[in-house]
């Protein structure tokens, strides 16, 4: 059996591209700190209205009938506005249907997220 199994494996890795889901990102650096990366993350998902929302104290997600997108927000240290943290947001999306459906997508988390900035350092 053990045999069987490994003459097997290779054959995993010799589907064809389609068999995979198209994959996109965009990224950009942000002077907000993590936490209104976050928020701003939760409401352009939620603005979007995808399906099974969710979210946790770094990125935001959900879904359509045809892609998976989420929202990621990774600290930089003291890169941010008025010495604080800054972040580096990401948005991914991955599509089972075709590159035109995640760039569409992905297009527009990027345009609903906007470009946060931070106004006042003295509160």
């Amino acid at each position: 059996f053990i045999f069987v199994g490994l003459l097997s494996t290779p054959v995993l890795f010799t589907l064809p591209a389609l068999a995979y889901p198209a994959v996109y990102f965009k990224f950009r650096q942000l002077g907000i700190p993590p936490s209104s990366c976050v928020n701003q993350a939760i409401n352009t998902i939620k603005g979007m209205r995808l399906e099974d929302f969710g979210s946790n104290s770094y990125s935001s997600g959900g879904h359509t009938n045809t892609a998976r997108a989420f929202i990621n927000c990774t600290t930089l240290p003291k890169v941010g506005a008025c010495g604080g943290n800054g972040t580096s947001v990401m948005f991914v999306v991955a599509s089972d249907k075709n590159g035109d459906d995640a760039t569409f997508l992905l297009n527009e988390l990027d345009r609903k997220f906007g470009n946060p900035v931070l106004i006042d350092c003295n509160s």
